[in-house]
């Protein structure tokens, strides 16, 4: 059974070595979604690299409206996917890359993203610095910059 593992970006610990030190050996066959944005995305792949998995491939959450940038107005996200071990889908459905659905409030991550992780995966799934907690998910993190774990069967 394959066991998934979700950190947003902003909450990325400082260091590579920091990022070592918190993750948790869940096991061997396992996901990661990870999200982040242009400008962190090789920080990002760097904690995927740390954390001992594999970049397998992105989508992509088109917000709508458009964000403040650096060089250009940013309205996406990237979700990156990642594995460790033999961590094939449960299901061989392919989903679309691209998710146009408009930003709410800071940091909440579209509905739908939990839906198409739920779907591709079966397995114990894991919030990592979560916001809220969620059905059928362990909730580390909640407050945000705690790592006190919200086992699934507590919601």
């Amino acid at each position: 059974m394959n066991e998934i593992i979700k950190i947003p970006y902003w909450l990325e610990p400082k260091s590579i070595s920091d990022a070592k030190l918190q993750i948790v050996n869940l096991g061997r066959n396992m996901s990661e979604h990870a999200w982040t944005t242009s400008p962190k995305l090789f920080e990002c792949k760097a904690v995927i690299d740390a954390w001992g998995y594999e970049y397998k491939t992105s989508m992509v959450w088109d917000k709508v409206k458009h964000n403040v940038g650096y060089y250009v107005s940013v309205r996406h996200e990237f979700l990156l996917i990642a594995t460790r071990g033999s961590c094939l889908p449960d299901n061989p459905k392919l989903h679309d890359s691209v998710i146009v659905k408009e930003r709410t409030e800071h940091s909440a991550k579209p509905e739908v993203f939990y839906e198409i992780i739920e779907d591709i995966y079966k397995g114990k799934k894991i919030e990592l610095f979560s916001r809220k907690s969620r059905k059928g998910w362990d909730s580390w993190g909640n407050p945000p910059n705690s790592l006190k774990r919200k086992p699934a069967s507590e919601k």
